[in-house]
């Protein structure tokens, strides 16, 4: 999910380095190093706010997978200013962003396992079982399945915060028979979300309905399509590719025609575009009460929007013996240290707030969501400021 999320961004600098390439001008470089900070202020901010706002009890967030994808952004956001210093990105730089990047995903892989033989060996505790996503989302478990998938065991039964642990297990998971009955009710639901979504919203996403549904199969398990997945991945990304080129040439033209500086539309605009699909992926799964999942794909398409979005292409880049240069490097790096702003504001009301209170979760309700949301006009704001008045 962390990867298709992150489409958006690493296709639009793919184009920026292309065009820096063929024109030999590096502020082209600019609009996709912008738009990759700005995706992080919205992913931060924006849409961990909002999953907040729809998801319909808090949020309970696992602390480990929490500072692991937090500390790892952090880390490749502080690379990336100390890269832009003397405004060239030499092949060694970029290769530490996609090494960076890796280390992440072994460290995503393992973690699981490493944990498991240390609960065994260590703690001498019964194996955990771990659930399928794909199971859950079906129905296809029992109540203790679902307390598995959801972290909520035996040891910490008797802790203070398991209220709060069982509100957010979705109502969905029970053990249930696949029968015409349940595929009916499943239908009956899809007719009520289709009902509830805005008039105009429907008539604005025909074209792109009727575009997607002969271009992209529907691979849900036991249809006829179920084995195209790999086919409808690469579709998905290539139609993300068309948007995401589209959106890139008409900013920078618009950046041209109209004198606003390229850093501000990419921290803004791209950004918000290029966060779209991030989102909706985010809400859809909070809705269901996996608030560790919608949270994990925002902040985990962080990291690849720096290791595969800048590093991969950079690296690139300098193998074919085409230099990376950066043009107002010094405001680039003042766009990292705003969006640090909004790093460590994340850390401080999940994390922070659970070392504080003794929770064995990190928790996002309401009230946290509405601070998030609040900020973020506030950083980005206050970035333009600079950029327009002080830098």
């Amino acid at each position: 999910m962390a990867v298709g999320s992150a489409a958006p961004e690493i296709v639009i600098n793919m184009i920026a380095a292309a065009r820096a390439i063929g024109t030999e001008d590096p502020e082209a470089i600019q609009l996709g190093v912008s738009a990759v900070l700005g995706s992080g202020m919205v992913s931060f901010l924006l849409s961990t706010g909002v999953c907040a706002f729809f998801a319909e009890d808090d949020l309970i967030l696992p602390r480990r997978p929490l500072l692991r994808d937090i500390g790892s952004y952090a880390l490749a956001v502080c690379f990336l200013a100390w890269f832009f210093d003397d405004g060239t990105i030499e092949l060694w730089e970029a290769l530490t962003l996609v090494v960076l990047y890796f280390v992440y995903l072994l460290i995503v892989t393992f973690s699981p396992a490493i944990r498991q033989c240390w609960r065994i060996k260590v703690q001498g505790k019964a194996m955990k079982k771990r659930i399928s996503f794909v199971a859950a989302k079906n129905g296809l478990l029992d109540d203790e399945e679902d307390d598995e998938l959801l972290g909520v065991d035996e040891d910490v039964e008797d802790s203070p915060y398991d209220d709060g642990l069982a509100s957010n297990k979705p109502k969905s998971n029970r053990k249930v028979a696949i029968n015409e009955d349940v595929e009916g009710d499943d239908e009956d639901e899809d007719d009520e979300d289709d009902e509830e979504a805005a008039p105009w919203l429907t008539v604005a996403g025909y074209p792109l309905q009727i575009m997607f549904k002969y271009t992209i199969p529907v691979c849900e398990e036991g249809t006829k399509w179920a084995n195209y997945y790999p086919y409808a991945i690469v579709a998905s990304f290539a139609w993300i590719g068309i948007w995401s080129f589209l959106l890139s040439t008409l900013i920078s033209r618009w950046s041209v025609l109209m004198g606003i500086p390229t850093i501000i539309l990419g921290a803004t605009m791209v950004a918000m575009g290029g966060e779209v699909p991030d989102t909706i992926q985010s809400i859809s799964v909070a809705k269901r009460g996996y608030g560790s999942l919608a949270v994990a794909n925002c902040l985990g398409s962080k990291v690849a929007n720096v290791g595969l979005g800048l590093g991969l292409t950079w690296a690139v880049s300098s193998a074919l013996g085409h230099d990376v240069k950066v043009c107002n490097a010094g405001q680039l790096q003042m766009l990292a240290v705003f969006h640090a702003a909004a790093i460590i504001l994340f850390f401080v009301l999940t994390l922070c707030e659970a070392w504080a209170t003794g929770k064995n979760k990190a928790t996002l309700g309401r009230g946290k969501g509405l601070i998030l949301l609040l900020a973020y006009p506030v950083i980005v704001g206050s970035f333009i400021i600079y950029s327009t008045f002080l830098y």
